[in-house]
């Protein structure tokens, strides 16, 4: 028992210390304290008076006892005794009222407002806790570009006022005066070769960033600098077979084959210097010949465009030399015959006269036999050919009407000779001739 004693008294001490001189209540209604905002009053044993305007409606109203278990008190509204709620808080019974908000009946001089009495049996205090709603407020601001206000964006200056609720059913507003500075964005693009000098600074490297500039109307520009710096280039542009001339990208035009250097600016604003390697052609035309007989055109050039020439030439008459065009032609001589390759003649004939050279129009191939008195023709076959003795006549006329005769025998005074093997190539395969007969390679006789 003597241990429970002493925590109610240590007890009774700590709340005594909570207790401190408070701004009395009214003693009559007519000096009723008015209460405008959360307080705390003394209260005196006997009558107590509070005056609360209708718009601080509804409050609370704690009452808290001196001591732990003190006298009930009585609150009174107009007259009438309000029902309280009971509580046992920081160390006391307390007793607690809810004013409510009314529509009064009477009519006021000043503002509407309730007089509470409350009755006490000790001293002791009270809380009172009315409503109290936000008054109209002005808020001055200045910004840059825009402010979120109570749910707005704004971006120009002015004033503004806001009309604002609670759910306790205050109403009141809220004024912004504005004052909206803009910002304006403007990029600097700056290029130099080597270095570049900007605001007094030299710079040798290319660098990225952002400065401010105050306006004079408040305003401000804030600016973006990119600065490149760059250096000179080099290139090498080697050319082969270029027609006439060559246009570097300067512009500047070569007519002549060297090694030349050409200048230009790059993006930047350096030099890029670049090796130019040309071989040119002064002129590359073709040159296509048309060849003429004597007497029907002369010498000249027609250029059908720049690059495409008709030079007309005159044919060149040439006579034909035994010693090639009858290459190949006998293959074998015998006694009484020759064994002869009239398709190679032509073919020889042909070959050669080609370009410039006044080509073959026709061949025409006669015989006459020892025992006949007139010549006949004879056609050449694919490969050549048993002739009997005779004699065999080559007329070749040419496209401008040169002819050109020649004589051959087709037997000879020496059998023996006869009898050499001769060689040749027939459907790709080598064939021996002896004596009249095929063989190949290997001696065996062909059919």
């Amino acid at each position: 028992m003597r241990y429970i004693r002493t925590i109610i008294i240590l007890l009774g001490i700590f709340c005594a210390l909570s207790m401190r001189a408070q701004m009395p209540a009214g003693t009559t209604a007519d000096r009723a304290t008015r209460v405008k905002d959360t307080v705390t009053l003394s209260v005196q044993s006997g009558g107590n008076f509070i005056r609360l305007a209708l718009k601080n409606l509804p409050a609370t109203i704690t009452y808290i006892p001196d001591t732990a278990f003190g006298p009930e008190p009585v609150l009174l509204q107009r007259g009438d005794t309000m029902s309280s709620l009971n509580a046992f808080a920081d160390c006391k019974m307390t007793w607690k009222w809810e004013v409510e908000k009314f529509v009064p009946e009477d009519d006021f001089e000043e503002e509407p407002a309730t007089i509470i009495e409350l009755k006490a049996h000790e001293d002791a205090l009270l809380l009172v806790e009315p409503l109290v709603c936000p008054e109209n407020s002005d808020t001055i601001i200045e910004v840059w570009d825009s402010i979120a206000w109570y749910g707005e964006t704004y971006t120009e200056s002015g004033e503004y006022p806001t009309p604002l609720t609670n759910d306790k059913g205050c109403e009141w507003t809220v004024t912004l005066h504005l004052t909206v500075h803009k910002t304006s964005y403007s990029p600097v693009d700056l290029k130099g070769c080597d270095s570049l000098e900007f605001e007094d600074v030299i710079y040798r490297k290319s660098v990225s960033m952002r400065d401010t500039l105050p306006l004079e109307n408040g305003d401000r520009e804030i600016r973006d600098i990119t600065i490149t710096i760059a250096h000179p280039s080099y290139g090498v542009i080697n050319e082969d077979d270029i027609c006439g001339s060559f246009i570097a990208p300067s512009g500047k035009i070569f007519y002549e084959s060297g090694d030349y250097t050409d200048t230009i600016r790059n993006v930047a604003g350096c030099d890029s210097i670049i090796a130019l390697h040309l071989d040119i052609t002064p002129d590359c035309a073709v040159y296509e010949p048309v060849y003429f007989c004597a007497g029907q055109n002369t010498e000249h050039e027609e250029r059908l465009t720049d690059l495409y020439v008709l030079r007309y030439l005159e044919y060149i008459y040439e006579t034909p030399q035994k010693e090639w065009y009858m290459e190949g032609v006998i293959i074998q001589r015998e006694e009484a015959r020759s064994f002869i390759d009239l398709a190679r003649a032509e073919s020889n004939l042909r070959t050669h006269y080609v370009d410039s050279l006044m080509p073959v129009k026709d061949i025409i191939w006669t015989y006459r036999s020892a025992m006949e008195t007139q010549d006949h023709v004879i056609e050449p076959t694919d490969g050549p050919q048993w002739i009997e003795a005779g004699r065999i006549t080559m007329t070749v006329r040419f496209v401008c009407g040169q002819i050109f005769v020649s004589d051959m025998e087709t037997d000879i005074e020496n059998a023996e000779e006869a009898r050499v093997p001769v060689k040749m190539i027939e459907n790709g395969q080598v064939v021996i001739f002896r004596s009249g007969n095929k063989y190949n390679v290997l001696g065996n006789k062909l059919q």
